[in-house]
């Protein structure tokens, strides 16, 4: 199986992704945030596939030049489908290889207009591509908050990548800058609700992201 993590791995850069990880199905049953078990339950093992934006564009959100906000421009119009082609050309991938390979949305809106990117996310934390950072998205140790990614179900039986240690430590940077104070401060813990976290309710989503762009492992 080593022989076929390294040509989806391979394929998945020359795609655009950045970052690859895999974890078993089986750490996200009991907060699998939209999915059902009997979906869940199908596949054995979880690809987090990673796409890493460029630090110029996160500056964009915290500049106060001439020049606007181009996240939700980016995130719109290439972020999301460049993750959206690689994971169902992956999902390809794999079914030609007889294996079974499904490849979820990258924006989950359907599923849980709340937190359209957690499930992602969370599994992405679990595959080693980061911890789950008080913010409730990804905190890569390269490349802070700087990624996004998503998901392949398979049932290929893929060695998974160890999960990475939570650095947030005592950093409050975050929920400090939050301009709607949408974020808790608390930890991840897996038996937390995602709104524990994150108010969603409070928070104004892709046209702030201010809690991304300040994370000092950006840097």
């Amino acid at each position: 199986m080593k022989q076929l993590i390294t040509a989806l791995s391979t394929q998945a850069r020359l795609l655009g992704a950045d970052l690859i990880g895999v974890t078993a199905t089986s750490s996200i049953l009991d907060h699998q945030n939209g999915l059902s078990s009997e979906l869940i339950e199908q596949y054995e093992k979880a690809i987090s596939i990673g796409f890493v934006l460029p630090k110029s564009l996160m500056q964009t959100i915290v500049s106060h030049s001439e020049l606007p906000n181009l996240y939700p421009h980016y995130l719109a119009t290439v972020v999301i489908p460049t993750l959206d082609r690689v994971a169902l050309l992956i999902a390809n991938m794999l079914e030609k290889a007889d294996y079974m390979g499904l490849a979820l949305p990258t924006d989950l809106s359907a599923l849980d207009g709340a937190h359209p990117y957690y499930l992602h996310n969370l599994i992405g934390s679990y595959a080693g591509l980061g911890w789950l950072g008080k913010h409730n998205r990804l905190v890569n140790p390269k490349f802070g908050s700087r990624v996004m990614v998503t998901t392949i179900l398979t049932n290929a039986e893929l060695e998974e990548t160890e999960p990475v240690a939570n650095a947030c430590g005592q950093c409050t940077i975050c929920t400090d800058n939050c301009p709607e104070k949408a974020l808790s401060g608390l930890p991840f813990h897996p038996l937390h609700d995602p709104d524990d976290r994150h108010d969603s309710k409070l928070c104004r989503g892709t046209t702030c992201q201010i809690c991304l762009a300040l994370c000092p492992y950006n840097q």
